[in-house]
């Protein structure tokens, strides 16, 4: 079916679906992050924490993705959503055909690949946590690259669990292989994840390793600047871990905007006076990201990236002590 077709035909895409049992306990459980400081400087209760996330779901469904309420599809960008699939099907095919198996780390000729750093990404046992660091920061002595490990693991306690999954429920994106069948697209194909039984905005990935890399640097920061090149490659596997899920087909390009936008705005509560250093790293690090550039670039051209780029952009120009949105 052609583009044109399609578009006219505009069809409704369905929700995701419910959560596995341990999934939607773990989203009833409203969790707060810890820390997640208020202006104050008090630790938020669980129902400021929740206004936190209904603040941040209310800006995706006026620029990226509606929320699902009450058996439709609610907020402005609900007029969106196939220009916004299509554009990410479209770069998923395009720009990043081919990524997942490109080369890893320092040296070019690495027979590590991307897609078999998805894999460890996906499956992360408790004792390998963030093994796929490993290629990025092969200068590195094993003694501060375990700390620096620890540091990032330590860091996940603000984003694992309630943030990305009440997103991921209030807004119900149904993942690139649901769409594309939905759309006819003969030029997906997608590999298999045992973390992807959830709906696909935000990227928990893509939230997780940005989060995790920029406590990891913050808290062993001296180490790293010990060892040449340390910091931008760690801020490259920061956004590479979210990256490959784009790559593998398992995330659209747009999920990933969503969850750096998140790990964006919670510079202002979870990294207390070195929140505007939190915000830098995560900056240098988006603006090295193989998907945010496709998407910028596409977005220059115009289409549905326009609108969500540009948002994106302003909050990583917003000085972490200014007002938020």
């Amino acid at each position: 079916m052609a583009r044109k077709e399609i578009a006219s035909a505009a069809p409704t895409f369905p929700p995701y679906g419910p959560l596995s049992a341990d999934l939607a306990w773990a989203v009833q459980r409203q969790r707060v992050g810890t820390p997640f400081l208020l202006k104050s400087g008090e630790q938020a209760t669980a129902q400021q924490f929740a206004a936190f996330l209904d603040a941040v779901s209310a800006e995706y469904a006026q620029v990226l993705w509606p929320r699902w309420e009450a058996g439709g599809w609610v907020g402005a960008a609900a007029a969106g959503v196939l220009d916004l699939t299509l554009a990410d099907l479209d770069l998923y095919a395009g720009s990043l055909k081919g990524k997942l198996v490109a080369a890893v780390g320092a040296d070019a000729l690495s027979a590590i690949t991307h897609k078999k750093l998805f894999v460890f990404d996906d499956q992360m046992p408790a004792d390998k946590m963030f093994a796929s660091l490993d290629p990025y920061l092969a200068t590195m002595e094993a003694e501060p690259l375990a700390a620096l490990k620890a540091s990032m693991t330590k860091a996940l306690r603000s984003v694992l669990g309630a943030p990305p999954l009440r997103l991921k429920v209030a807004h119900q994106r149904p993942r690139p292989y649901q769409a594309s069948f939905i759309l006819g697209r003969t030029d997906f194909g997608f590999e298999e994840a045992k973390s992807s039984m959830t709906p696909a905005l935000p990227s928990g990935h893509a939230l997780q390793g940005l989060f995790a890399a920029c406590g990891g640097y913050l808290d062993q920061r001296a180490e790293l600047e010990k060892v040449a090149g340390a910091i931008p490659a760690l801020q490259q596997y920061g956004v590479d871990m979210g990256d490959r899920r784009t790559f593998a087909g398992v995330h659209y390009p747009s999920d990933n905007l969503a969850s750096w936008y998140l790990a964006l705005r919670l510079c202002d509560h979870c990294f207390g006076v070195v929140g505007q250093d939190a915000k830098r790293f995560m900056v240098a690090a988006i603006e090295c990201s193989t998907v945010f550039m496709a998407m910028k670039a596409a977005a220059a051209a115009g289409g549905a990236y326009q609108l969500p780029v540009a948002w994106l952009e302003r909050e990583m120009h917003r000085p972490a002590d200014t007002p938020e949105p």
